[in-house]
């Protein structure tokens, strides 16, 4: 039987350099259980607040599958203070070092690396791709939000 899917592989959560973010914007982040979102429980939200989160997505299936985006979902209804921009990498075959300059060792500062494609990206069986999302917020109210990145996809052709 063929079959496509997109996993989350690895993922980062980048906060600004600094000392203190941490402290004063606690975030508390995990991978569902089946792989397909990232979860980020952020606190005091406010003010210029941006992180960078980064999903590296494989294709565990048999046959071809097209990465389109990247959904950003809140947990609170105006979202409106938010700005949100997803840079995508790849395709990556199985064996591939993709590391450098896209994944291991990338600070805040650096992201968005250069090099990034326009979606949708095709990936094959055991193919990667790796995004960043930037979420930022211009709010003026401090807030807590939760908020869920997904990958999504369609079968390709």
């Amino acid at each position: 039987m063929s079959w496509a899917d997109l996993i989350i592989d690895s993922r980062k959560l980048l906060v600004p350099t600094g000392i203190g973010f941490n402290d004063t914007h606690p975030i508390y982040y995990y991978v569902t259980s089946d792989n397909k979102s990232l979860i980020a429980d952020c606190q005091n939200v406010d003010y210029n607040w941006t992180i960078a989160i980064g999903l590296l997505i494989k294709n565990p299936g048999t046959i071809s599958i097209k990465l389109v985006g990247i959904q950003a979902a809140f947990n609170v209804t105006d979202t409106s203070q938010f700005n949100i921009t997803t840079y995508y990498y790849g395709p990556f075959s199985p064996g591939t070092n993709f590391n450098f300059p896209y994944w291991d060792g990338i600070a805040f500062e650096e992201v968005p690396p250069e090099g990034d494609v326009a979606p949708p990206i095709i990936l094959d069986p055991d193919y990667h791709a790796i995004t960043w999302t930037i979420i930022s917020y211009n709010g003026t109210q401090p807030l807590n939000v939760m908020i869920t990145v997904t990958p999504t996809g369609s079968l390709y052709p």
